[in-house]
């Protein structure tokens, strides 16, 4: 622990820091930011815990007066210097603005590059399609345990969801193409668990359905939280997660992060010509699974050339058999294409029901 002379030290050293920087053209000025920071100083090179009152009204007063890009990078760069001359604990400095529940564009740190010119705070760039808000002001990441576990209520096609993107995150071992610039948070415990909660489980699947999510992976909990509308907005969120896990042996996920999401567009889909193109069944099957992957919702499949369709699908005796096919019939749908609509509807009305289908034959009829 440093002595009441080093903290004095540290502030005589920010003060000719502030008497020797030049004035900028930003309308936050150095002496503004060592005036709402001088609270802190104390805590960042001795503290534990929250930090004080006065300190997070002080991070709070840059945010506010930090608004444009100008006034960021200045900001940015006064805390920059001032953070090499009083050299604080890296973990109390990175973790300050989450731990007074404030964002920051930049991270308090003497290394952080305040050469980017919006200043943006780091995404996860990984996770596509790209959520409308996606809020991970301080890039820390924390273990996902080995027993990791997802609750969910129980609905026919989310639980089955939930079992096949578990194993997936547990089994998968993602790397993303561009490695996530972060750090391992040394005060954050290993994630053990994804709370979901669904507001609507009868909500049917059908167009125009509210498929939106909040995905919540606190810094200081071992449980991050999925809230949907309904069970669809459910499985997109699941899906999201599932991306944000990376690593080999040791999986690791983000932390102090929030994303809210729902599509932008009804209809997202692709269409297979099997009538021109020949497609093997598995490669069909792996379409399907990124559609999931890329949040789909619409599969259409074209068979046949004619206009008028007549499909005859008749099973063994007391075995089930696999049916999809679209059936289109002049207004005359044959009897036993009935359970093929019923599997079509699903994939194309939603691709992460069909992704558990394809494993757990819910659409044998």
């Amino acid at each position: 622990m440093n002595s009441p002379s080093v903290v004095a030290a540290a502030m005589a050293a920010l003060k000719m820091f502030l008497l020797l920087t030049p004035p900028s053209d930003a309308a936050i000025s150095c002496s503004d930011v060592f005036k709402d920071l001088r609270s802190c100083v104390n805590y960042l090179m001795n503290g534990s815990g929250k930090p004080p009152a006065a300190c997070c009204s002080g991070i709070s007063a840059i945010q506010a007066a930090a608004s444009t890009t100008a006034d960021k990078q200045a900001a940015c760069n006064c805390i920059k210097s001032a953070s090499k001359q009083i050299n604080p604990n890296p973990q109390l400095a990175q973790a300050l603005p989450a731990n007074c529940g404030i964002t920051l564009p930049f991270t308090v740190s003497p290394n952080v590059d305040c050469a980017n010119a919006s200043l943006t705070a780091t995404s996860a760039q990984w996770v596509s399609p790209k959520p409308r808000t996606l809020s991970w002001p301080i890039p820390l990441a924390t273990i996902l345990s080995p027993n990791f576990t997802i609750s969910s209520p129980y609905h026919q096609h989310l639980s089955l969801a939930v079992n096949r993107y578990r194993l997936q995150i547990l089994t998968e071992h993602h790397h993303p193409l561009v490695p996530p610039p972060v750090n391992l948070s040394n005060s954050s415990p290993p994630l053990q668990a994804l709370t979901i909660t669904v507001k609507d489980l009868a909500a049917p699947l059908q167009h125009s359905v509210d498929e939106s999510y909040a995905l919540a992976i606190p810094t200081a909990s071992s449980t991050a939280n999925l809230t949907a509308e309904t069970v669809w907005g459910a499985m997109r969120g699941l899906e999201t997660f599932s991306q944000l896990v990376w690593g080999s042996k040791s999986l690791l996920v983000p932390v102090g992060l929030d994303v809210w999401d729902s599509p932008l567009f009804e209809h997202r889909g692709i269409m297979l010509d099997t009538s021109r193109n020949y497609y093997p069944v598995d490669d069909i099957l792996r379409t399907i699974k990124a559609m999931s992957a890329n949040k789909l919702n619409n599969s259409m499949k074209k068979v046949q050339e004619s206009m008028d369709i007549k499909v005859y699908m008749q099973g063994p005796a007391g075995k089930k058999f696999k049916a999809v096919a679209l059936v289109a019939v002049s207004n005359r749908v044959h009897p036993h294409a009935s359970a093929a609509l019923q599997c079509f509807d699903s994939i194309r009305l939603n691709s992460d029901l069909t992704a558990s289908c394809i494993e757990q034959s819910c659409c044998l009829q």
